[in-house]
């Protein structure tokens, strides 16, 4: 049983960061953000030709180093390109040459949250590198992902408050869930899958 911020019985809400994401709502996207070093990802693309079925957005940065991305895998199978093999049950959080890009959710109502997922390691070349779960600024999960296909899960409780809302549409969001660049050129990466319940 989940109660809110007065006492009462809160009905169950789940949110999927995986199954919610989407490139036609705009950037937020109901509860999720989609953000590159503290800055909302600009651009929607959906990849034709050799990656086709993958959907993102990006910086719109035009080459690497400078382009990052949060992406989704709609195929209904893994997608492979070059060492990186990308599932349909993660995000790929691809910062590339940038220190991290960052998946948000606004919490839409004060009260407890369970926040449930992994992290995977998904190039075949993965790189040793940090993954961190954020509340308000603050770290409540840090963890490492070094092989390939090694999944790093989490399970946290969390008291969120609720979203505010400006009149330029900004939010103040509690929780951010973050990959980051590992050393060297940066190439690939950090996947993320999350659900949170309230």
């Amino acid at each position: 049983m989940t109660f809110d911020s007065n006492g009462t019985l809160a009905p169950p809400v789940s949110d999927n960061v995986v199954t919610e994401f989407s490139i036609n709502n705009g950037n937020p996207n109901g509860v999720w953000t989609y953000l590159s070093n503290g800055t909302r990802l600009n651009t929607p693309v959906a990849v034709t030709g050799g990656n086709s079925g993958l959907i993102s957005w990006s910086n719109d940065g035009t080459t690497v180093p400078n382009i990052a991305a949060v992406e989704k895998n709609i195929t209904g199978g893994t997608i492979v390109s070059g060492t990186v093999h990308i599932p349909t049950d993660h995000l790929d959080l691809d910062p590339q040459g940038l220190p991290n890009v960052a998946v948000r959710f606004t919490a839409p109502t004060a009260g407890m949250y369970l926040i449930s997922g992994d992290f995977l390691g998904i190039d075949s070349q993965e790189l040793s590198h940090s993954v961190q779960i954020l509340d308000d600024g603050t770290a409540v999960f840090n963890g490492k992902i070094d092989t390939f296909n090694e999944s790093v899960p989490f399970g946290l409780i969390e008291t969120l408050n609720a979203a505010i809302r400006s009149t330029s549409s900004a939010r103040q969001v509690p929780l951010t869930t973050l990959g980051h660049r590992p050393g060297g050129d940066g190439h690939q990466v950090r996947r993320a899958r999350a659900c949170f319940q309230r």
